[in-house]
């Protein structure tokens, strides 16, 4: 709605009120941003993402995974690093990285065609930064850090680093080291058969 002359600029968006109840909303761009939802059906928690070139519309739906609190308290989003960020009642904070491969490199061109494709990486949460419930966080302008304030009357600093979107949890790092475990054993086991029965001499005299 335009606040100079009360007209309507772009057409709402309803949601099934029997399904969804909106928590948070946040920019992207000046021409797209993200509504978090709680899924009633569900009970999980939903991402998402919405265009206003003439009309809102809906360009991709996101699950939030890994995410065991009952309710939002506070969202931020990083413009430069594309890190979501999410406080739960349960004074956890979790990260997130929104994924999208822009076409055209230039810093003014849309982002609307790239976020239809986009993913959501869920990388990290911090438990227990606070004693009482999070009632805000924010990052700066460069998304290097991440401010959390607590109804316990303290803030936290959280210092990202530049390589946090490469970030794997815990368990995925674990998965992968067993995994790469088993595959060696798998590779000396075919070694040590192929000696035992010299088939590296029959392989080398044919």
């Amino acid at each position: 709605i335009s606040c100079v002359t009360g007209t309507f600029i772009t057409k709402s968006y309803q949601f099934d009120v029997n399904k969804f109840t909106p928590l948070k909303l946040k920019f992207i761009r000046e021409d797209c941003f993200f509504i978090i939802l709680k899924n009633d059906i569900s009970n999980k928690f939903e991402l998402h993402l919405f265009s206003i070139t003439g009309e809102i519309k809906l360009l991709k739906v996101h699950e939030l995974k890994n995410l065991n609190f009952k309710g939002i308290t506070s969202v931020d989003y990083s413009y430069t690093t594309d890190i979501l960020v999410i406080s739960g009642n349960d004074k956890s904070v979790n990260f997130f990285h929104l994924f999208y491969k822009q076409s055209n490199v230039a810093k003014h061109s849309s982002i609307i065609p790239s976020l239809v494709n986009s993913k959501l990486k869920y990388l990290k949460k911090f438990s227990d930064l606070h004693t009482f419930a999070i009632t805000k966080i924010a990052f700066n302008d460069s998304g290097s850090r991440l401010s959390t304030v607590s109804a316990d009357n303290s803030v936290s600093i959280i210092n990202i680093p530049k390589n946090f979107k490469n970030h794997k949890p815990t368990t995925k790092k674990v998965l992968s080291f067993f995994y790469k475990l088993f595959l060696l054993a798998v590779f000396c086991v075919a070694a040590k058969i192929t000696y035992e029965n010299d088939l590296h001499i029959y392989a080398k005299d044919v």
